[in-house]
């Protein structure tokens, strides 16, 4: 299972939700809790993107220099058997 960081950014009326290794995956709620459960479906959607690059025949390398990342990040959201998402909560302003 792997743990994915989570930035949470407070405003007046909402909770912004990014992570740092998935950039794609970006998310809001009302307030921590429900931003945070909000966290989990972005999260499985840019992992659901991933494997839709993957098995149209993209490489993981070719992935990763289209997103500009380190392939370890490609692998950590191209693990979709047997895993969960879940994160660690680093909360920003809230």
């Amino acid at each position: 299972m792997f743990d994915y960081p989570v930035t949470l950014t407070a405003d007046d009326v909402s909770v912004l939700v990014t992570f740092p290794d998935v950039p794609e995956a970006i998310t809001f709620g009302s307030d921590a809790d429900e931003a945070s459960m909000y966290a989990v479906d972005a999260l499985e959607c840019a992992k659901l993107g991933v494997y839709q690059a993957m098995t149209q025949g993209i490489k993981k390398s070719e992935l990763a220099r289209r997103l500009g990342w380190h392939l370890p990040q490609v692998d950590r959201l191209y693990d979709l058997q047997g895993h969960s998402a879940n994160f660690l909560g680093l909360p920003v302003g809230v």
